[in-house]
């Protein structure tokens, strides 16, 4: 991950990972760091919120249907 502190190195790529919660306590304090100052992660961090939060509480079986467990499309479908 480049150094999050710096406002010109964004830390969107890891802003799922943090809403997650799965970062480690580094990566995690550098994100928090790097939101602090940056309103444009910050704005996308509210952006993603919602749905993280949302998928977070759907029962297993319910989530993998947006998830890469989810059901896949037959291989010989093909949109008309």
């Amino acid at each position: 991950m480049a150094d999050p502190a710096s406002n010109d190195n964004h830390v969107l790529e890891s802003l799922g990972l943090y809403l997650l919660g799965t970062l480690t306590t580094g990566e995690r304090q550098a994100v928090e760091w790097h939101l602090a100052a940056c309103p444009t992660c910050l704005i996308q961090a509210d952006d993603l919120a919602n749905p993280i939060e949302a998928l977070i509480l759907l029962p297993t079986a319910d989530r993998r249907e947006f998830t890469a467990d989810g059901p896949q499309t037959p291989a010989d479908h093909t949109d008309r």
